[in-house]
């Protein structure tokens, strides 16, 4: 095994697949639905650039159309199959994984190391074994962070084949950085990560900083003017597609915020500690509304800048290969550090975005001369010294091998995945409303009456978003009180459809606009449940159009449809069935379901109340329409 590298990469490409298989048969959870899953333009429209170059989140300018491309071709060609976008994502995993161990390899062998294959093997299967890899690989929507990552690492590869032609390494760096910044616009840090990897294999540690530095862009001048004029051209595209370079607000302000709060400091502490030890501390929350800057808290920040501060004298001053590596990995991390504003809801970090960063740190772990430090402080016998190296290693690659392959489940299906984020911080509110809503959509409305139950208890009230799901509850359990919830919610709303300047005001709102459209959707079947009133049900769900524009009409379409049939209406339902009856909308079928259950709950409690139901029923049980879609 130590001499073998097909070996090597064969026991790299099980233990991912040992670890990663299982989510074959899991589900699109979290941000899938806002990113894929309830706009169905990627499935139903043709391919074109407008369509690749869509924000991915509203209000935001993250334009990533490669991975954009890769769910079109996969939707078009095989439709919405969580098991096909899952094994994507393995096989991206995969090949970032083997990526890493020939970077290590070309490193390695630069540095004279005996077992440069081994200890290449070594760090990717530290990476391979990392809990911080869970979000990115486990998640349909980690795919940017997994397909950017796999850009860098194909740029650097081909950038450190120095005995190429210069052509095909230039082909290859900018296919490479190209390919990341189409992923996720982390790709600009590309040419940074490959001058970090030029002064960590060919630097010469007899001569100055400035000289390798003059020496690294003189020989290699071919690759850093076609990487500016790639990255020219990426911002020029960019402008021209999402109409501006970033959407984030940048000035005196921010940064003042930045001061107090130590925010930056606070994400870099995160990330530290995450590669180093990230046993008990994995999740997909990690907010900042949570944070208390006590004097732990500041001390913990002064040993995360020490830090920082002793890598870089190491890589600046005494060149030291294992440090310029470490600076790729702090290259890869800086532009999550909260110096320019991110759009990550209450976070303060992102485990998902240590999927490229953790590559370097990976290979400086095998790079850094542990037995010269070793020997210089314990003065250990060469056995004493591999013990205690397999027991340390190999301890932490076990349990972090564990720890891995115990909380890849909870991204089965939504409501384990937020039932442990609630678990980690029952408190933060946006936690407490989607382990709710996920609650809610699978059925089990005990967790979400418990959690009702123990917020009415301790705060002596529900937050707005709190009384939507519980309206809602209300609503499916055929509780008319879900009628009083829903309009305390609404009056509790701004009425941005009703104000000149809706749409800008609504962008810097809180709570999501899909979100509002679902509780004007909610409150229109309640008025027809509850109250009879098709006139109102109507109008609510026209003002739902109006938040749910950017979102597949599914879900409207319908909710119209079982209005209509309940008017009495049914030639109009019949068209709007018949005009969905070929278009897309993830889980149709429960749409349908949902249509038929509506019309037959509001026919059992109106049908004998006013002339107009009667009629309207009557037709209904006439075309057997009910009994026929139980």
């Amino acid at each position: 095994m130590k001499k073998s590298d097909r070996l090597q990469m064969a026991l790299l490409v099980l233990v991912c697949i040992a670890l990663y298989g299982q989510t074959i048969g899991f589900a699109y959870v979290w941000d899938d639905a806002i990113i894929f899953l309830n706009k169905n333009s990627l499935v139903v429209e043709p391919l074109s650039w407008r369509l690749l170059t869509e924000p991915i989140l509203e209000g935001t300018s993250y334009m990533r159309p490669l991975v954009l491309l890769s769910w079109w071709v996969e939707f078009h060609l095989f439709g919405q199959i969580p098991s096909l976008s899952h094994g994507v994502n393995v096989a991206i995993l995969i090949l970032n994984v083997l990526l890493l161990r020939s970077i290590a390899r070309c490193v390695l062998d630069g540095q004279g190391e005996a077992l440069p294959a081994f200890w290449a093997t070594m760090a990717a299967l530290c990476y391979a074994v990392h809990p911080a890899l869970i979000e990115s690989s486990a998640w349909v929507s980690g795919r940017f962070d997994l397909l950017a990552t796999a850009g860098i690492l194909g740029s650097t590869r081909a950038f450190l084949a120095y005995r190429r032609p210069t052509a095909v390494r230039v082909a290859g760096v900018l296919l490479g950085t190209l390919t990341a910044l189409a992923s996720k616009e982390l790709g600009v840090v590309t040419p940074a990560i490959l001058l970090c990897l030029w002064m960590a294999t060919q630097a010469d540690v007899q001569t100055t900083l400035g000289q390798n530095l003059r020496r690294a862009f003189h020989t290699q001048a071919p690759v850093w003017l076609a990487s500016a004029l790639l990255l020219l051209g990426y911002f020029v595209v960019r402008r021209l597609s999402m109409g501006q370079v970033y959407h984030g607000i940048w000035g005196p302000d921010y940064l003042m915020a930045l001061l107090r709060s130590q925010l930056p400091l606070e994400a870099l502490k995160f990330y530290t500690s995450m590669v180093i030890w990230p046993f008990g501390r994995v999740g997909i929350f990690h907010p900042f509304s949570t944070l208390k800057l006590d004097a732990f808290a500041v001390l913990g920040n002064l040993a995360t800048l020490a830090l920082t501060v002793a890598v870089l004298w190491q890589a600046f001053r005494r060149q030291k290969p294992w440090a310029w590596l470490l600076m790729a990995a702090y290259v890869g991390i800086a532009l999550v550090l909260h110096l320019i504003p991110l759009s990550v809801s209450d976070n303060v970090a992102q485990e998902r975005f240590m999927a490229m960063p953790l590559a370097f740190v990976a290979m400086a772990f095998v790079c850094f001369p542990w037995r010269a430090a070793v020997d210089s402080r314990l003065h250990l016998r060469p056995r004493a010294r591999r013990t205690a190296a397999v027991l340390s290693l190999g301890g932490w690659l076990m349990f972090a091998t564990f720890v891995t392959a115990s909380l890849i489940p909870l991204w089965a299906r939504p409501e384990l995945l937020w039932r442990w984020a609630h678990f980690q911080n029952p408190e933060v509110l946006n936690v407490r409303f989607n382990y709710m809503e996920a609650a809610l959509s699978s059925g089990r409305s005990e967790w979400v009456q418990a959690e009702i139950d123990r917020l009415i208890k301790k705060n002596g009230g529900l937050e707005v978003g709190e009384q939507a799901i519980y309206a809602s509850l209300l609503m499916r359990q055929g509780n008319a009180e879900s009628l009083k919830y829903f309009e305390g919610v609404l009056h509790a709303l701004p009425k941005f459809h009703a104000m000149p300047d809706g749409e800008r005001a609504l962008a810097f709102f809180p709570v999501p606009r899909s979100v509002v459209g679902a509780v004007y959707t909610n409150y229109a079947l309640s008025l027809l449940l509850f109250e009879g009133n098709t006139a109102g049900a109507l109008e609510n769900n026209r003002i739902s159009r109006w938040y749910m524009k950017n979102v597949s009409s599914g879900h409207l379409n319908y909710s119209d449809a079982a209005i209509y049939y309940a008017l009495g209406d049914l030639e109009r339902a019949d068209r709007i069935v018949e005009e969905n009856k070929d278009v897309y909308f993830d889980d149709k079928d429960k749409l349908i379901r949902q249509m038929y259950s509506i019309v037959k709950a509001f026919c059992e409690s109106w049908q004998d109340k006013d002339a107009s139901s009667q009629r309207a029923c009557a037709s209904l049980r006439q075309r057997k329409l009910l009994e026929n879609h139980p």
